[in-house]
């Protein structure tokens, strides 16, 4: 990298993951769903403009917000650096969704080096059929450690608590937990943002205030649960012969016995927690406040000022400075170490890019809020 391309875009080479999603309690926050679109691609923009690539874990729809974010990603792309091998926009896809992307158009922008869209493998075990929901819940836990390992980081923000019985989350997890959970585990640095509320508002609120490791695992317990509708699978995950009495009378019971324990193995052995009770702990252990904010290359001042952060503007104000340390410290070979300068806080807002004028419906902020709602 020159020194022109380290100033301009000095993420060049950081992938960086998002995790950005509709909580439960958005609109306590002064927020609606429509602002969740708004302000990914406004987190998009900034980090495209100065020189990241991201990763997501979903599909693209038509005139969804993939579409947004690819037509950023030709706005941003250099001239003359088409590098189809390592595009601006990667998207992992859980077993067994494939794409409905056209697939002359996904040609196009892979040879482009726009957009790739790769479908995750089944995982391992002799399932019933695809849609097992125990196979697709280890799935997704699957895809959410592949890109915590591709990832150099992470922002999160809002994502469900998932406290109802009946909720509808696919995976064992709240999606924005497990995702910033992965990351954490793969020694990658994760900038959480409470603005959107939802389950990242209730881990910054343990983290704002420098909660013990006993009052984070008590405040926390609720989010950091494996989902109330899936607790009941992942019981029989951990221990496949509670499901095999229960269908011990079906023809394809051994069959589903080899299944649940090649994914027990596979998977849930990652965890050191022996039923869904236990999780808890085990999440919460890594999302101590120091750990974190050591990783993110921002000083104390800077980090409260992310976790508090009231509006898509102010989080990547901070985020952005944040990554460029880390990108500098990758270039040295090690992206989790301590940078050796810090800027000051009141120096780095000319870091962020600014929105293009005039900005599109797409690429709109999200409006500022001036106090939580109770």
């Amino acid at each position: 990298m020159t020194t022109n391309q380290s100033t301009s875009r000095p993420l060049q080479g950081l992938v960086i993951g998002l995790s950005v999603s509709v909580s439960e309690n958005i609109g306590s926050w002064g927020y609606t769903p429509e602002d969740v679109n708004r302000v990914t691609v406004r987190m998009s923009e900034a980090l495209l403009a100065a020189g990241a690539r991201l990763m997501f874990g979903h599909d693209w729809r038509p005139d969804g917000i993939m579409d947004a974010l690819c037509r950023l990603a030709v706005r941003y792309q250099p001239a003359g650096e088409v590098n189809s091998s390592e595009p601006l926009i990667s998207s992992l896809l859980p077993w067994p969704l494939q794409t409905s992307l056209d697939p002359t158009l996904r040609t196009e922008l892979e040879q482009r080096g726009v957009l790739r869209i790769e479908s995750m493998p089944a995982p391992a075990g002799d399932w019933p059929s695809s849609e097992d929901p125990t196979a697709k819940a280890v799935a997704l836990s699957e895809l959410r450690i592949a890109l915590g390992e591709r990832c150099d980081a992470r922002i999160c923000i809002g994502g469900k608590e998932a406290k109802k019985p009946d909720d509808s989350i696919g995976g064992f997890f709240s999606g924005v937990i497990e995702e910033a959970y992965r990351t954490v585990m793969a020694d990658k640095p994760v900038y959480i943002g409470s603005f959107l509320g939802g389950a990242s508002a209730a881990v910054v609120e343990c983290l704002r205030r420098q909660a013990s490791q006993q009052e984070i695992e008590e405040a926390l317990k609720a989010v950091f649960q494996v989902v109330p509708s899936k607790k009941k699978l992942f019981e029989h995950m951990k221990n496949p012969l509670l499901k095999l009495t229960e269908v011990a009378a079906n023809s394809g019971a051994s069959n589903l016995l080899s299944g649940m324990m090649a994914g027990a193995t596979g998977l849930m052995a990652r965890f050191q927690s022996k039923t869904a009770a236990e999780l808890p702990s085990d999440l919460c252990s890594v999302f101590v406040n120091d750990q974190l904010r050591s990783r993110s290359g921002l000083t104390e001042a800077e980090w409260f000022q992310l976790l508090t952060a009231p509006d898509t503007e102010s989080f990547v104000a901070r985020v952005i400075p944040g990554l460029r340390r880390v990108a500098a410290n990758k270039g040295r070979g090690s992206i989790a170490s301590k940078p050796e300068t810090v800027a000051p806080a009141s120096t780095v807002a000319s870091d962020v890019p600014e929105p293009e004028s005039p900005a599109s419906s797409e690429t709109k902020p999200a409006r500022k809020r001036s106090s939580r709602k109770t």
